[in-house]
């Protein structure tokens, strides 16, 4: 098959929509298909173009490869990704300039766009309609109701209608969607008038060797904030969906309770990371330390120098639909997990035997449950053997893109 993958961010930016796209798109190469990736520059989170990248992004595109993938690179309006005017330039122009770009390309038998980035799989449609490729929508998250689940907007805003309009075109024009949950699929079902034969859902995974052991070391301000301590580490995006402010005010609490017990680490960057600095100074909570965003092979060293994992979402339905990723990367080190994500989250958490699930937004349930697990060392080892071996037994990217494979086979053979 030839395939087009395109997608705002790819490695080495950070976050779970690039590791997503590369495990992918890698082993589809490998498995003998033609693939492209058209891609922006590189330069998320903080809008600026990453070392090694500032000459040719001075061009409209330029081509690179990654093993057996081929890169297409644009240069597009690059934001920081703080404030909705930042996000919605980035989001925007980013298809526009993809889509020219596009149609000086070779044909394709198939074309996926990715969602959470509401506009990007506009390119894809866009390719759909001027040329024979099926267009196939991977969706990570549900777009416009995440805007209302975080407070950033309400349903009546224009920007929640041009959203909600943008995903609905989207939904009803795929040859096949792809949702990474039980919950995506079953939203997009009832909201909109697709057929369920055609949206299939297909589990994010995670690189099992990347994360099982770690040669790298920390930078000297982290061991020497975590050095004889509990270690307590939140790792990846700082947005307003994660709820950070929580963590914060746990980590308060056990400082209260314990001095000089626990560590906490906020190690990531996003749209609230300032926010979350300032609060941590604001209320001088001497045990958490941010760290900004962390370069990807450092993060199994800080995985294996800690004792728990933290995943927090806002209380939301919304979030009742998904799985962070970081869920997987931490049972795939062998790191329990505290969450305070209900729904599908909560019962990976506990058919894994992974760590326990909390009340959302409730800094007090959070401190009790990690204070919990601290006071067991033996159950913290049982659940790290038990994480791991759910991770070995279900979790992999080869049996992911195989599955994901047969979805693109099935829109190419669809008929209008």
């Amino acid at each position: 098959m030839r395939i087009l993958f395109i997608s705002n961010f790819y490695h080495p930016e950070p976050g779970a929509q690039p590791a997503r796209v590369r495990n992918l798109t890698q082993r589809w190469a490998k498995a003998g298909h033609d693939v492209t990736i058209l891609v922006g520059v590189p330069n998320h989170p903080k809008g600026k173009v990453y070392p090694g990248h500032k000459l040719r992004s001075l061009r409209i595109s330029y081509t690179e490869w990654d093993d057996q993938v081929r890169v297409c690179r644009v240069s597009y309006f690059m934001r920081p990704n703080r404030g909705s005017l930042n996000r919605f330039l980035a989001f925007s122009s980013f298809p526009i300039i993809a889509a020219i770009r596009a149609i000086f390309m070779k044909p394709f038998d198939v074309v996926v766009g990715t969602i959470p980035q509401p506009f990007g799989p506009l390119t894809a449609y866009f390719l759909r309609s001027v040329t024979k490729a099926k267009f196939v929508l991977d969706v990570r998250d549900l777009w416009p109701e995440g805007l209302t689940a975080t407070d950033q907007t309400s349903e009546d805003a224009l920007a929640y209608k041009v959203i909600g309009a943008a995903t609905s075109f989207l939904y009803k024009r795929a040859d096949q969607i792809v949702a990474v949950t039980d919950g995506i699929r079953d939203s997009i079902i009832e909201n909109h008038p697709v057929d369920p034969d055609d949206v299939h859902v297909i589990r994010t995974a995670v690189d099992i060797d990347q994360f099982r052991t770690s040669n790298t070391r920390l930078s000297p301000a982290i061991e020497e904030h975590i050095e004889g301590k509990f270690v307590v580490s939140y790792i990846g995006t700082i947005g307003n969906a994660h709820g950070l402010e929580t963590v914060v005010e746990a980590a308060q609490i056990l400082e209260q309770q314990h001095f000089n017990r626990f560590a906490f680490v906020i190690a990531g960057s996003g749209a609230e990371e300032q926010k979350i600095r300032d609060l941590v100074k604001t209320k001088k909570v001497a045990n958490v330390l941010c760290t900004g965003q962390v370069d990807r092979n450092q993060i199994p060293g800080l995985l294996h120098a800690s004792n728990i994992g933290i995943v927090s979402l806002r209380m939301s339905p919304v979030f009742q639909t998904v799985v962070p990723t970081k869920i997987y990367e931490y049972m795939a080190a062998g790191l329990p997990v505290i969450s305070n994500v209900a729904g599908e989250a909560e019962e990976l958490v506990d058919q894994s035997g992974a760590g326990i699930t909390v009340e959302g937004d409730n800094a007090h349930a959070m401190a009790a449950g990690i204070t919990e697990l601290a006071d067991n060392p033996k159950r913290l080892r049982e659940i790290s053997k038990s994480s791991s071996e759910y991770i070995k037994n279900n979790v992999s990217w080869d049996t992911t893109s195989g599955v994901y494979l047969e979805v693109l086979k099935r829109a190419i053979l669809k008929s209008e």
